[in-house]
Parts: C-alpha cells; sequence; structure tokens
C-alpha cells in the first residue's frame, strides 16, 4: 500500500493474477515467529489446510521474507486451491521469534474508539471469514469474543485479527480484508487506476474495492 508503515511482522502485500478474461487477488503475506503456534492456529482453529510448503536456504532478493539473509520457509494455506480461493502466505524466518505489528491491523485513529467502529459498522482491521463450522469451532477458543451481533473474533499467535461470521459462502470462505492506510486517495489510485480493482463504496474516510462479486473485497481506511 502507498506510504504503508508495516512493521517486521506486518502482512507484506496482495499479489495479483491476470489474464485476457479477469483479475483476482491471490494472497495475503504474514511473517509468523512460530510455526508450530501458527499451525494449531490456521488448521486445527480456523480449518485451513495447508496447500505447499517451500524451503530456502539463503533470504529472498526480492525480500520476501523480510530483510533477512538467512534460511527461512513459506507455508501456503486456505480453504481450497490457490486457483480459486484467496489463501494466506505464512512466512517464517529462522532466527526470528517475533515481530513488531505495523499498524495497518490497528483501530483507525480516525474514529474514536474501537467499539464505534463495532457499532457503526466499520470494517475492524483484519481477515474475514464466513463459515458455520469455522464460526462454531472459534466459539470455544479461549481468546475468541463476540464483538457485534454476528462477529467473533480471535487473534493469531503473532496478533492479527480474525474476524468469523457464522453462515455460508458459495466459493470461498474468506470474503474481505480490512486495512489501515496513512493516505486513501493514494491507496485507491493505486489498487483501482493502476490495478484495476472496482470501486463498490467510498466517503471520505473509507473505501471497499473487489475484483468481481466472487472476490475478496478489500476495506481501506484513513
Amino acid at each position: 500500500l502507498p506510504n504503508h508503515q508495516k512493521g517486521n511482522g506486518a502482512p507484506e502485500q496482495i499479489a495479483r493474477t491476470e489474464s485476457s478474461e479477469m483479475a483476482r487477488a491471490l494472497h495475503y503475506v504474514f511473517k509468523i515467529g512460530n510455526r508450530n503456534s501458527a499451525y494449531e492456529f490456521f488448521i486445527k482453529t480456523l480449518g485451513m489446510k495447508v496447500l505447499r510448503h517451500e524451503e530456502f536456504e539463503e533470504g529472498c532478493k526480492a525480500t520476501c521474507n523480510g530483510p533477512y539473509d538467512g534460511k527461512w520457509s513459506k507455508t501456503m494455506v486456505g480453504y481450497g486451491e490457490e486457483d480459486t480461493h484467496f489463501v494466506i502466505e505464512l512466512t517464517y524466518n529462522y532466527p526470528i521469534g517475533s515481530y513488531k505489528l505495523g499498524n495497518d491491523f490497528k483501530v483507525s485513529s480516525k474514529t474514536t474508539s474501537y467499539q464505534t467502529q463495532i457499532n457503526s459498522s466499520i470494517s475492524i482491521k483484519g481477515i474475514y471469514i464466513q463459515s458455520s463450522d469455522v464460526f462454531k469451532r472459534c466459539q470455544s477458543e479461549k481468546n475468541s469474543k463476540m464483538v457485534s451481533n454476528e462477529l467473533l473474533q480471535l487473534a493469531d499467535p503473532d496478533g492479527h485479527c480474525f474476524f468469523i461470521k457464522d453462515g455460508h459462502r458459495r466459493v470461498d470462505p474468506v470474503y474481505k480484508l480490512a486495512l489501515n492506510t496513512p493516505n486513501l486517495n493514494a491507496t485507491v489510485d493505486y489498487w483501482s487506476e493502476i490495478l484495476g480493482m472496482q470501486i463498490l463504496s467510498r466517503d471520505e474516510s473509507h473505501c471497499l474495492l473487489s475484483y468481481g462479486d466472487d472476490q475478496v473485497r478489500l476495506f481501506i481506511s484513513f
């Protein structure tokens, strides 16, 4: 995101694929400090599947793993194949046990409080999932809590928020990604003008974009 301030553990990118007929968001990247804990959360709690895993002996020249030169790995997890689902890339640097989160998933400074955002139906920052099975499973988690009449909140071991909604989605349970930005106009221009996302709604502080009805939606707040 333009001018985006992210910590070492913050998500880094949304990838995009394009053919003559379509474009779609592919995945989102989290740096994780403990693979066992991440596995328990994403696979056992959220019910995702490991789609592929790769090991690397040295740092990525394109800084895929961040500003680190040592051994690292990436694991793709999700509810279905990467060709048809929005998935998550878990990046693990062997010497690094924890990361400082950036400001992308924090409550927007432009609204008065966390509860105000919930009450006004503004998207709290995080990844949104709709699934009856996941909702029922997460209700028993110690760190989960209802933050509205329909949303259950919990965080992964590295502090990234997830919101679970009861119900069923036809294609992909992951339906929205909500993030902060320090510059709404620049961010909207980037995603809509350069990368071709459609603006679904917009006001002076928020914008909702997507590549299509069956695609994950990107909600950005200033």
